[in-house]
């Protein structure tokens, strides 16, 4: 079973990725929705509640855990990586080399949340990597609570939207790595933005191959044809809007108070 762990609903569009790409295994989905957005919260929190999701996960059936939280990858990554008896996947690190792979003139840009732009975690990353390019971030924090709202269609959020983008875009880049699950969500308007000769990354993508090459060198993690179960830490809004955008059907979606 893959277990899944987001601060939302926003996960719910890499489940989609693995769904396409891996639909003979079952998946366990937590959305962390009473603490919501993790985006503006402190680092030692995050790490925290990012080890009580990735143990209630395992606790209930997960054999390997996907960060699908950028923030969360950004500051419990590392963390996990060390201390869980299974394997860790971020969402961040496939974003990072699919845009260093695309982009031509090496100028990139990175739309996230406030907690992951303050984490310098690509500016590791692409050091780590050895190559180089330059990075431009840029913190969008209304961007996940319009969408857990389910006002991706409201006209104020493309006023939003431009305030967050067009700086990037006369930056001169010609990739940006949408830096948080929930941003495919808001992809065409932020596609309109951009315009057509600038590659937008959605890191889903690439996590769900990356996951997918894993299980088939490693063949003892069971499939099943078993439901998807899907938990949440509180009611969440618009579920069954956010549901269907992104696995097109409905989830009953259970509540847990606890999931330590």
């Amino acid at each position: 079973m893959i277990g899944v762990f987001d601060s939302g609903l926003g996960g719910l569009t890499v489940v989609k990725e693995l769904l396409n790409y891996l639909p003979e295994y079952q998946i366990i989905y937590f959305g962390d929705t009473a603490r919501l957005p993790y985006g503006t919260k402190q680092a030692s929190l995050i790490q925290q509640w990012s080890k009580d999701n990735s143990r209630w996960l395992i606790q209930n059936g997960a054999e390997l855990i996907i960060i699908a939280c950028h923030t969360a990858s950004s500051w419990a990554f590392d963390l996990l990586h060390e201390e869980l008896e299974v394997p860790v996947f971020d969402v961040l690190t496939p974003g990072l080399k699919e845009a260093l792979t695309t982009s031509q003139n090496r100028k990139i840009g990175v739309i996230g949340t406030p907690g992951m732009i303050e984490s310098n975690i690509y500016s590791k990353r692409l050091e780590e990597s050895g190559q180089i390019a330059s990075l431009h971030m840029q913190a969008c924090p209304l961007f996940v609570p319009i969408i857990e709202e389910g006002w991706m269609d409201r006209p104020g959020t493309k006023e939003i939207a431009q305030e967050y983008l067009i700086p990037l875009r006369e930056k001169g880049i010609d990739t940006l790595v949408m830096g948080c699950t929930h941003y495919p969500l808001l992809r065409d308007i932020i596609t309109e933005i951009m315009g057509p000769k600038i590659n937008i990354i959605d890191p889903a993508n690439a996590l769900a191959l990356n996951v997918k090459d894993f299980l088939q060198k490693n063949p003892v993690f069971k499939k099943s044809d078993q439901d998807h179960e899907f938990y949440f830490s509180a009611k969440p809004y618009h579920l069954k809007l956010i549901s269907r955008l992104c696995l097109n059907r409905n989830i009953n979606g259970q509540v847990i108070y606890n999931n330590k």
